[in-house]
């Protein structure tokens, strides 16, 4: 058993949960090389993979953007 990196699973969540305009768009950046191939993950994932790969990404991102309005909130004395 290979253990895999916590960022090689969020790239691979990201290219699946992401729409497919957006990952076109970042293949022709320079930094593609840091993006997953969606279209290879797909092939080789279930529904069911796709479905968690969504879930997992948009709660791991919406809690970072939280975190971030929270942390901005406090700082500005709303939140005391």
């Amino acid at each position: 058993m290979e253990l895999v990196s916590g960022w090689d699973i969020i790239n691979v969540a990201q290219s699946i949960a992401l729409p497919s305009y957006l990952i076109r768009k970042f293949r022709k950046t320079q930094m593609s090389f840091f993006y997953s191939d969606a279209d290879l993950i797909i092939q080789h994932t279930s529904k069911f993979d796709r479905i968690l790969a969504r879930v997992f990404y948009w709660t791991f991102a919406i809690t970072g953007i939280l975190i971030l309005v929270w942390l901005a909130l406090m700082a500005t004395g709303v939140l005391e």
